[in-house]
This record gives C-alpha cells, structure tokens and sequence, in this order.
C-alpha cells in the first residue's frame, strides 16, 4: 500500500473507501442480485486492498499483488459477461448463441492483445528491472484489459446500431465500466512503454479514473434504475428504429427455435 503521506495513498484510501460503500449500496439497494459477479469484484477489490494494506515488506506486498492479479482479471471476464447477459436479457434466443460467440470472442481478443504486447515485451526486455515478474505482471494486465475492452467496445456498438430497450442501470453500467477499463488499459500502457520513471504518475491517474469511476456508479446505480428503459440506437429515425428491432425479434426467434430443435 502507498504510504499515506503521498498523493497516491490518499487515492488509494479514497479508492478501497469507494469501492467498499458501492458494495454495501449495491447489498442494502438489493442490486446486488442483479450485478452478483460485479458485487463480487467489489468484494474482492476491497478484501485485496486489506490484506495488502497489512503487508508491511516491499517483497511480500509484491508477491500478493501477483498472486491475485489473475482472480482480479478472471472477476473482470466474468462482470463483463454478466453485462452481455443484462443487455440480451429481452433476447433469449440471441443470449443463449452469444455465449458461444463470446467464448470464441473472448480468446480471439486475448489473442490479439497479447500480439499487440510485442513492443512492450521488446522494450522489457532491453532494461534492467528491479521487479521482472512485477513488471510482466503489468504488461500482462495491459493484454487482459485491452481484451476486455475490445468486447466492451463490441457490446456498445451493439447497443449503438440496435435500439434495444434496457433498464437505466444497465445502460450506466456498461458506459462506466466501458470508460473505466478504456482509461485503465491506457495508463498502463503509458506506464510500461515508458518504464519506472513514471511509475507514481501513472499510479496516481489509474486511481484517481477509478475514483471517478467508482462515483459514477455510486451515483447513478439506484433500484429504480431497474425499471426506468432507455433506448440508445437509432433514436433520430423511427423507421430504421422499428425495422432494426423487428430484425432483432426475427433473429432472435429463429435461435429460440433452433435452441429448442
């Protein structure tokens, strides 16, 4: 944990503090029935942020963050996932196939961020490191983020073409989260082209983005938000709007019926 005399450890406070009364709002709204692998992240994060704040060795804090970095990014997958689910939950037939397609989605994109890494493991590669496995840690979260982010980026132009009808919270959720792992997979790029010399800065902005983030959804997550629709595509054309979801119902009839078959 980033002492707290310094800028980075009052956002790391502020943060884990976030994160730990989202959690609670989303227990005590009842949403967390709703978001139960995002509830988890939560969870997670702020049992995380704990334990680390109570490693006291350098070496030690170093070993936890490895260690649960890869639950952190399959709690990431699996949020992602849930937010697919939300979104075609009017679709049966289309959420049933989009498992499948997300699967094969999923491993494509890892694929094709971990090619994208090349440089940065290039780079890697030609300085002395104080931390080798830290640092690839790093590198590594750059892939799985930007995977992430590309099948987040896949589900908003779904929801930007086809006017489908979603509950507010959905709608926020998936922005903020879009937001998040956008600004999130950035830094860390910034961070490991450019080596340790910024290792504060770019601490210091992936946690005050999260900190934005974590308002955001604070804010705008309310029981309400359940009930309350809104449409985002094609909301300037009636007529394309009404012919994209007939399309939309079409489709998802005839995988309703192949599923059933």
């Amino acid at each position: 944990m980033p002492p707290l005399q310094t800028t980075e450890g009052v956002l790391f406070l502020i943060a884990s503090s976030l994160t730990a009364v989202l959690a609670v709002r989303l227990w005590w709204l009842g949403l967390a029935k709703a978001y139960p692998s995002f509830t988890a992240l939560l969870a997670f994060v702020v049992l995380r942020a704990v334990v680390m704040s109570m490693v006291k060795s350098p070496t030690s804090y170093g070993w936890v963050f490895v260690a649960t970095e890869p639950v952190l990014w399959f709690l990431y997958m699996l949020t992602i996932l849930e937010a697919y689910s939300r979104v075609l939950a009017r679709y049966p037939g289309i959420q049933l196939f989009s498992r499948w397609v997300l699967t094969g989605a999923l491993v494509l994109a890892l694929a094709g961020a971990f090619v994208s890494l090349y440089p940065e493991l290039s780079f890697y590669q030609d300085i002395q490191q104080k931390s080798p496995l830290l640092q690839l840690t790093f590198i590594a979260e750059r892939g799985v983020l930007s995977g992430l982010v590309f099948l987040i980026l896949m589900m908003g132009a779904f929801l930007v073409w086809f006017p489908v009808a979603l509950p507010r919270n959905v709608a926020v959720h998936s922005l903020v989260f879009s937001a998040y792992f956008l600004s999130k997979a950035f830094v860390l790029l910034v961070r490991n082209l450019s080596g340790r010399q910024v290792d504060r800065a770019t601490s210091t902005a992936a946690l005050t983005l999260g900190c934005v983030c974590l308002t955001a959804w604070i804010l705008r997550l309310k029981p309400e938000g359940e009930r309350e629709t809104v449409v985002v595509g094609h909301r300037w054309n009636l007529t394309e709007e009404n012919r994209l979801i007939g399309q939309l119902k079409s489709v998802n009839a005839a995988l309703s019926r192949a599923a059933r078959e």
